[in-house]
């Protein structure tokens, strides 16, 4: 699996994220500002597929579902999926390295290897994000 992080992490090179607030709170919900010091639990950071990824996994979900094709209800186990569609082992390392050097307690990869559990504080997030 070829890696996509081609250089190390820059907490200095940021950009905004725009959309990030959930669509499900309430606008009279939105007070304000959480202290600092608050945790934050069960943070999520899902890794996007590669144009070429996404086709491949769209033709292998039409192959599973066609009768008659060879790939017909061969399902895929989390490992092979990981091989195929999920990050290099390299990205991961990067990019847990990175969460851990903002503070951050990395909690679990997703066998998919498509995503990282970690916690924090508010400042951390802020600050990192």
């Amino acid at each position: 699996m070829r890696s996509r992080i081609a250089e190390e992490i820059n907490p200095n090179n940021t950009v905004v994220l725009r959309g990030t607030v959930s669509p499900r709170i309430a606008p009279q919900m939105q007070i304000g500002r959480m202290p600092a010091s608050t945790p934050i639990e069960g943070i999520t950071l899902t890794f996007a597929l590669t144009p070429e990824q996404k086709a491949e996994l769209d033709a292998l979900i039409q192959a599973q579902q066609t009768p008659g094709n060879p790939e017909y209800h061969q399902w895929l186990t989390p490992a092979t999926y990981a091989a195929r569609f999920g990050m290099s082992q390299a990205d991961l390392e990067k990019v847990e390295t990175w969460l851990e050097s903002e503070g951050f307690n990395v909690e679990r990869v997703a066998n998919s290897r498509t995503s990282i559990k970690f916690s924090g504080t508010v400042e951390q997030v802020e600050t990192a994000f």
